[in-house]
């Protein structure tokens, strides 16, 4: 499975070139080959989450403007395109049944000190 990294920034020049430089030095010293997107912010998305400007620098935006929701819905929906959310919850549910096993193996065992 590929390495996939997601990237949640401000709309601000700073927020534009964190990924590129981000990106550079990981390429430089990774191994390995990755795919990186940027989810947010975006261009639009001011406009999408009704998002006010940065108080110093106008047309700028911060990601701590997002209210949780609407930060909860741009990070699940970009998680959610990798993540199969039906085997994620069926792995929990094998993982709960296997440590309730062992626990009732465990339960017949005393320490003896």
């Amino acid at each position: 499975m590929p390495i996939i990294i997601l990237y949640f920034g401000d709309w601000d020049p700073g927020g534009q070139v964190i990924p590129e430089t981000s990106v550079a030095d990981i390429r430089r010293w990774c191994a390995v080959d990755f795919e990186f997107t940027r989810v947010g912010l975006n261009d639009g998305d001011a406009d999408k989450y009704n998002l006010p400007e940065s108080i110093d620098r106008p047309g700028t935006y911060q990601w701590e403007a997002l209210g949780d929701a609407d930060a909860g819905e741009m990070i699940t929906g970009a998680v959610a395109q990798y993540v199969n959310a039906d085997k994620m919850a069926e792995r929990a549910r094998l993982e709960r049944a296997a440590t309730m096993a062992f626990r009732r193996h465990m339960a017949g065992f005393s320490l003896k000190t």
